[in-house]
């Protein structure tokens, strides 16, 4: 999808602004990288619970003696060379985490390998990721071998067994300390929604890029039998088609939320679009994505009792829907994260 950037002065202008703080900063410094600048609401909220990660849950804890100054990856991916110029060797990196690592998005896979190879003196702690090579991708496997196997002191998080056990076996004998944590949005407080007020909509929200597997034919069938079940549908889209400044985040993805709270049901095939049912305790059914990290991440939260996987993407799955109303509760994660809060 192409994203409308109308909003790059400013984007650019925060960054600038952040670049004179760690000049002049003289704290401890906490750099995180690769938070997005783009209209990915599942990766917006990522960023606000790492962020959220960094607020003192006690005000003796010390972490208000540290300096937090985050790049998004819209700005690294124009404007790195900049920041080997102010990062010192004492500062700890933080990456972006999400679903990018391996072979679907080159870009986002691209950077975090220049942050490694360019910043080895460093301490770097990777948020939960997904790992994924497509069939056939050996030197991408060989290069994410070679560059995260050779940093000294890297701790890769993954936010599912999939990908945590592929890491391992491929970093097998390096210093990459590597755990598996739930994907960072189940972390996310949602108390502002709990009065919406429910409607009888059910929810359509699919991919439209590679990772899809959900056919055109299968989402008639649900639309059919929607109207048959006299509920009405509407498609959504976790992705905004413009770049979202830092002070919009939480508006853009809190409007995106309500709605979800408020609706029957979600039909899904986008790992946030289950999270963000899971997290405001709207039913849902969902439909694995070519990664498998839909599948992998359900494995967190399939006990709740009302967001299900389906079986395969073919019409049998899409007619497996059942529209009765399914209660359940959500999960506290605190303990899961006890490896992230430690390393952080």
């Amino acid at each position: 999808m192409k994203h409308v950037i109308r909003n790059l002065p400013q984007l650019f202008s925060c960054a600038l602004q952040l670049l004179r703080l760690l000049f002049t900063c003289g704290k401890k410094r906490v750099i995180l990288i690769g938070s997005p600048a783009h209209g990915n609401l599942g990766d917006i909220a990522i960023a606000i619970a790492e962020l959220d990660f960094f607020k003192p849950k006690n005000p003796a804890d010390g972490v208000a003696k540290i300096c937090l100054v985050e790049f998004t990856d819209l700005f690294y991916q124009r404007a790195c060379s900049l920041l080997d110029r102010f990062i010192l060797k004492k500062d700890v990196i933080w990456i972006h985490g999400g679903g990018f690592i391996g072979t679907l998005w080159k870009s986002e896979d691209d950077m975090a390998n220049h942050v490694i190879s360019t910043f080895g003196g460093n301490k770097i702690v990777v948020f939960p990721q997904t790992v994924y090579f497509e069939d056939g991708a050996d030197s991408a496997v060989q290069e994410f071998k070679r560059i995260y196997g050779s940093h000294k002191d890297l701790t890769l998080f993954l936010r599912e067994r999939n990908s945590y056990g592929l890491a391992r076996k491929l970093l097998a004998g390096t210093s990459v300390r590597i755990f598996c944590v739930p994907d960072m949005v189940l972390s996310l407080s949602t108390g502002f929604a709990e009065s919406a007020e429910l409607s009888d909509k059910v929810l359509l929200c699919f991919r439209s890029d590679h990772e899809r597997t959900v056919s055109p034919d299968v989402r008639n069938i649900l639309e059919e039998k929607i109207a048959e079940k006299g509920f009405e549908a509407e498609s959504i889209s976790t992705v905004l088609p413009h770049l979202v400044l830092r002070c919009r985040r939480k508006k853009e993805l809190f409007s995106l939320l309500l709605k979800i709270r408020s609706s029957r049901l979600v039909v899904t095939d986008r790992l946030h679009g289950m999270i963000f049912a899971y997290i405001m305790g709207t039913p849902a059914y969902v439909f694995d994505n070519l990664s498998h990290k839909i599948s992998g991440v359900y494995e967190w939260i399939k006990g709740c009792g009302y967001v299900h996987m389906l079986d395969g993407a073919d019409k049998d799955a899409a007619t497996a829907i059942d529209f009765e109303e399914k209660h359940g509760r959500r999960q506290n994660f605190h303990a899961e994260y006890e490896p992230l809060f430690r390393a952080l």
